[in-house]
């Protein structure tokens, strides 16, 4: 492998260029936005990466830190530019949704990520331009599938100070979420509902569940959803 590698993501158009390290870590992640042209009726690439990820590691090779960012590396010769006389001049965004979060060019996306002694994501730490926004916590079943996620939502108001409000997920041992509650800045409890899962196919996925939304588990459930999963060699 090589600095500057290119995937392609076939499901959203966009253009993602790697940078490794030594150890062949992923080390930056850049992203082109392509858009059509209705001049010359083909996609055309825009002269700049539109959103850029560096990666930090500790010892065991772990991502402890995510840092996002707008526009950091902008190049006058973008290496898939359509021709270095294109007078198309591109338009900067003003922000970009980043995990639920907006984020302005001149503003940047932190991810602080702490593992468990098993190796095991215990809690992230969102922010931007070093405001914390989120904090999300982790347990685990012993079979290592995630059993309940703790999301702390924080926006920040000088005159009151933080206000936060939260939601905790449960799940079973196949990693599917049966309880759900959820408080407002209070801390009083707003919303819950539960998920009864059934029918399992060979591949223990359910096929039948049962919803409860109205705060009571108990009765006959609100929502009623099959699925039938098909399986690809």
């Amino acid at each position: 492998l090589e600095s500057n590698n290119i995937a392609n993501d076939t499901t959203g158009g966009d253009f993602y260029f790697y940078e490794f390290d030594e150890q062949l870590r992923i080390k930056k992640r850049k992203t082109n936005e392509p858009f059509y042209s209705s001049m010359d009726k083909r996609l055309v690439f825009m002269h700049y990466y539109s959103e850029s990820v560096e990666y930090t590691y500790d010892k065991n090779n772990q991502i402890i830190k995510e840092t996002h960012v707008l526009y950091k590396d902008v190049e006058e010769d973008f290496p898939m530019q359509i021709s270095k006389s294109d007078p198309r001049i591109p338009v900067f965004k003003e922000s970009i949704n980043i995990y639920g979060l907006i984020v302005t060019k001149d503003g940047e996306l932190t991810v602080d990520y702490t593992y468990n002694d098993q190796g095991l994501v215990s809690k992230a730490l969102l922010s931007v331009s070093g405001t914390l926004f989120t904090l999300e916590e982790y347990t685990y079943h012993e079979n290592k599938v995630l059993k309940e996620r703790v999301v702390k939502q924080y926006h920040y108001n000088y005159s009151t100070r933080t206000r936060a409000f939260k939601s905790i997920f449960e799940y079973d041992k196949y990693g599917s979420v049966i309880h759900l509650q959820e408080y407002d800045q209070n801390n009083e409890l707003s919303g819950e509902q539960w998920t009864d899962y059934y029918d399992r196919d060979e591949h223990d996925n359910w096929t039948r569940a049962e919803v409860y939304l109205s705060g009571k588990h108990e009765g006959s459930p609100d929502v009623i959803i099959y699925r039938k999963n098909e399986y690809y060699d």
